[in-house]
């Protein structure tokens, strides 16, 4: 099902001027709520275009990496390689799947392949605990 969807993504646009990876990155992390539970696994995915713009407040990439560290978050980027995203990922100690700018179907069929794989290895290395569902009242 998860290659399904990710292989119906359609790319367009480009061109532009590079992104605020960083600070949405760290948006996500700092506003999430992500389980203390050493038996939970926390996982962000980001599909990221492009460069990225240094962060607005002068973070580092690689400081940001090592707040996914310490809240016990893996960082999975599905991302053209880049020197600042690399610097991200490797702090972070997550992974960095590569695709291109104009990806065709088959490089689109590969990647939905390793992050599947990726995702699975995470969810069920060691013990895990279920995700709770939240039901509005």
């Amino acid at each position: 099902e998860a290659l399904a969807v990710i292989t119906s993504i359609k790319y367009q646009g480009g061109g532009d001027a590079d992104e605020t990876h960083g600070d949405g990155l760290r948006t996500a992390l700092d506003t999430m709520s992500w389980s203390s539970d050493p038996m939970s696994r926390n996982v962000l995915v980001g599909f990221l275009s492009s460069d990225s713009k240094e962060m607005k407040d002068g973070m580092t990439f690689a400081a940001l990496g090592k707040q996914f560290v310490a809240k016990r978050v893996k960082l999975v980027l599905v991302c053209q390689p880049t020197a600042r995203l690399k610097e991200l990922c490797d702090n972070a100690k997550g992974q960095m799947i590569a695709i291109s700018n104009d990806p065709s179907v088959d490089e689109l069929r590969g990647v939905a392949k390793i992050l599947t794989k990726t995702l699975t290895v995470l969810a069920t290395s060691g013990k895990t605990v279920p995700m709770q569902s939240v039901v509005a009242s």
